[in-house]
């Protein structure tokens, strides 16, 4: 083997080995984050090196999953991507978007219902044909198919359809809000009393 054989091989080793440890590197600075359903029928993982990531999606209910959101701390960000066979359409939605979408708010409710207060929007993936069948089949998974570009920490919303086509939430990762006991107290105090005011029509 001659010196220019032996330098081309120690080049490439270099050179192999180098890139391995970069690989290693951006592993190492990517974080994961796993999103599961309050009702267990959805969970997404959220990966990412602090500027651009992907979701992995896994629909463990018995229904189709059409689209899903997950929320972002990141203001104005990217048109998320996805790679995937799956004509579904992406885009980011400030929380004022959101809120400001009838489609979006009568559907599935308000932004600080479905993803806190805390993040400022959402990426946004979803089927927009109501007759296309098209979506993440019921037990299936998708890995690492739907970019986005922000750090993690955030809730989802997963969504299906019933038989008529229309959305509806199939699973969510923030849990509903539940009444203080003043307002519970207070609505039934109200119920009362209208119970009283009907009782004294009846009897006039």
């Amino acid at each position: 083997m001659t010196f220019a054989s032996c330098r081309s091989l120690v080049l490439l080793a270099t050179a192999t080995l180098l890139a391995a440890g970069q690989a290693q590197a951006a592993s190492a600075d990517t974080l994961c984050n796993t999103l599961t359903g309050t009702n267990g029928l959805v969970t997404i993982t959220e990966c990412s090196d602090g500027a651009s990531g992907y979701y992995n999606v896994a629909n463990d209910s018995s229904a189709t999953l059409f689209g899903f959101a997950v929320s972002t701390q990141a203001v104005n960000a990217q048109v998320p991507t996805q790679d995937f066979s799956l004509l579904w359409a992406t885009r980011y939605f400030s929380q004022a978007e959101w809120d400001g979408n009838l489609d979006l708010s009568q559907y599935y409710g308000s932004f600080s219902q479905l993803f806190g207060t805390e993040d400022a929007g959402v990426f946004f993936y979803v089927n927009p044909n109501p007759a296309s069948t098209e979506g993440i089949a019921a037990g299936t998974s998708v890995m690492g198919r739907f970019q986005f570009s922000a750090p993690i920490a955030s809730n989802f919303l997963a969504i299906g359809r019933n038989d008529e086509g229309a959305p509806y939430v199939l699973s969510q990762s923030l849990a509903a809000a539940v009444p203080e006991p003043a307002s519970v107290a207070l609505m039934l105090a109200g119920l009362g009393l209208l119970g009283a005011l009907r009782q004294r029509r009846r009897g006039a």
